[in-house]
């Protein structure tokens, strides 16, 4: 019950905004397509935070060696977290500029 409960509101939420993003209910501008886009990621990471803490309660959480390291693009988080800060640094009348060396970027973390 309480799994239904928290997966269900986040779940319609994905569809309803990635049929936005899609075009579906009307032409998207191209700052309007990128605001969805980005909300289509909060929410994945929504969905994957709520399904870790139900399966925690369920204790069913087994640590296969497989699934604990993952590869992450530096360059990709980065561009991430300066787009997520993009719109508050604006409001401020600040102006965030991303500088990346082409270095290797890719590394390996813990996943949880």
């Amino acid at each position: 019950m309480v799994t239904h409960e928290l997966r269900s509101p986040v779940s319609v939420t994905q569809s309803l905004v990635r049929t936005l993003a899609a075009g579906y209910a009307g032409e998207v501008s191209t700052q309007q397509k990128d605001i969805l886009d980005r909300a289509v990621r909060r929410i994945e990471f929504l969905q994957t935070l709520v399904d870790d803490l139900l399966d925690m309660a369920a204790s069913k959480t087994e640590v296969k060696a497989h699934e604990l390291h993952q590869t992450v693009d530096l360059r990709v988080a980065v561009e991430r977290v300066v787009e997520r800060f993009r719109v508050s640094a604006t409001e401020k009348k600040l102006e965030l500029e991303l500088m990346i060396e082409t270095l290797a970027s890719l590394i390996t973390s813990w996943r949880r």
